[in-house]
């Protein structure tokens, strides 16, 4: 099997817990080791799939934001720049449903290793964005890590930062993992 993004590596395995006495491994589904090496080439992968082909892959909303993958691992990290399309009412501010598609996006993407990409896909159930201020600087910057992996709901938890560094937003998000159909 391939994976989605990458068809010249194979899909990444559903990692369902930390192998304890072994450092730097990861268990899969299968209950076989994921190495940390393994695991940074497919986060590589997954990246530049994402990077390479958005515009054709992905929503069209993806692609005219523009936003782009800078990290997998460990934390997800992906970027914006600051836009007239991702402007507000006013010159230099940032949309709040901008920000908020943002923060869905790099939430769904940190959760890559966490399903079979071949046989389940995950589906935004829950979004919560807490907005602070407008940016200062670009580009827009989210970062999301996964806080809870079970075999149907995963949970993420968000934090959007300007040019500056300074807290623009900070969210959680919940998916709900559903069989792909098509």
């Amino acid at each position: 099997m391939r994976h989605h993004l990458c068809p010249e590596l194979p899909r990444c395995s559903r990692v369902t817990a930390e192998v304890g006495s072994l450092s730097g491994a990861r268990a899969n589904a299968e209950g076989g080791l994921v190495s940390e090496e393994e695991r940074a080439e497919r986060a590589a992968a997954y990246m530049d799939g994402w990077n390479r082909g958005l515009g054709e892959t992905g929503p069209p909303i993806h692609g005219a934001m523009g936003i782009t993958i800078v990290s997998l691992l460990p934390t997800t990290i992906v970027e914006i720049e600051l836009s007239d399309l991702v402007r507000g009412m006013l010159p230099g501010s940032i949309h709040g449903g901008m920000v908020a598609t943002l923060i869905d996006v790099a939430s769904a993407i940190c959760v890559w290793e966490s399903f079979d990409s071949a046989v389940e896909h995950p589906a935004t159930t829950d979004l919560q964005v807490r907005y602070f201020r407008q940016p200062k600087a670009g580009p827009v910057r989210c970062e999301a890590e996964v806080i809870h992996a079970g075999r149907r709901i995963l949970s993420t938890t968000a934090k959007v930062t300007d040019g500056e560094g300074r807290l623009l937003a900070s969210a959680t998000a919940s998916f709900a993992l559903v069989e792909r159909r098509w």
